[in-house]
């Protein structure tokens, strides 16, 4: 993309004073945006949370406490790590009509911070947001930071 530069004025080079003389530069500006895809597929899948709609919230690493005192009393703080956070939706095939149902993850018994089966990985296709979201500030089909979690 080529763009105007500053103006920026030089003294006349002929004898008798300085003539201001206008000089546009012309500078190229090459900005290559390169999106980094971080490979999903080699990280651990651990359960997090439930969503309101049964879907399985999962993140990559377990939640770590650190056990510590304050003014006597023992309390926990979270390790926070870089986790990455993903979804699992589960479904069945109805036998009498063929298709998929979905499957409420409450029903497959998972426990909070459990490691889910090796056969899942995190993908690298990101979960889009279905309809606009302003209190985060999110319209419909943005990225929303999660990604699916699969069936490897």
């Amino acid at each position: 993309m080529l763009s105007r530069g500053p103006t920026v004025l030089l003294p006349s080079l002929f004898s008798g004073g300085c003539v201001p003389h206008i000089l546009f530069l012309t500078i190229k500006i090459s900005i290559k945006m390169e999106n980094e895809i971080q490979d999903n597929s080699e990280l651990e899948v651990y359960f997090y949370s439930l969503s309101d709609t049964g879907t399985i919230v999962c993140v990559s690493q377990d939640q770590s406490l650190n056990k510590s005192k304050l003014n006597g009393h023992d309390v926990y703080t979270r390790q926070e790590e870089a986790r990455i956070f993903g979804l699992l939706a589960l479904c069945k095939i109805d036998p009498d009509t063929g298709k998929p149902v979905a499957v409420h993850g409450s029903t497959v018994g998972l426990k909070p911070n459990a490691k889910i089966s090796p056969a899942f990985k995190f993908s690298n296709t990101p979960v889009l947001q279905r309809g606009d979201d302003p209190e985060r500030g999110l319209s419909d089909g943005d990225p929303t930071g999660m990604f699916w979690v699969t069936a490897s």
